[in-house]
């Protein structure tokens, strides 16, 4: 939305997602990509938050985004996320290490 922080459109979006209300726990990663797509190169700057749930409640398993039939939730252990296809690559070993300050990630993909 124009005027809205990164920090409340995280807020905003993963309760639509979710259902659940959370808080921001702590900026982690910042990650600029650089890749093409139909011959035209981008430049996108992407913000990653640790969230935690205001209420303690959970995602409910294979519950349906704001996408019906299109995308469900599931939660996805740290620990594994090596084994699984997801885009930014890098999240696969982010959370490997434990770290406090913000990483600042730069992914060149042409």
């Amino acid at each position: 939305m124009f005027h809205e922080s990164s920090e409340a459109a995280v807020l905003r979006e993963a309760f639509e997602e979710t259902g659940v209300t959370f808080e921001i726990d702590r900026l982690a990663y910042v990650q600029e990509r650089f890749f093409k797509l139909s011959g035209e190169y981008f430049h996108e700057i992407t913000f990653f938050y640790l969230l935690k749930s205001v209420s303690g409640a959970g995602i409910l398993e294979n519950r349906f985004t704001d996408q019906p039939e299109i995308e469900t939730l599931h939660w996805l252990p740290l620990e594994s996320l090596s084994e699984f296809d997801i885009v930014p690559e890098f999240l696969k070993t982010a959370f490997d290490t434990p770290f406090e300050s913000v990483r600042h990630i730069i992914s060149k993909e042409y």
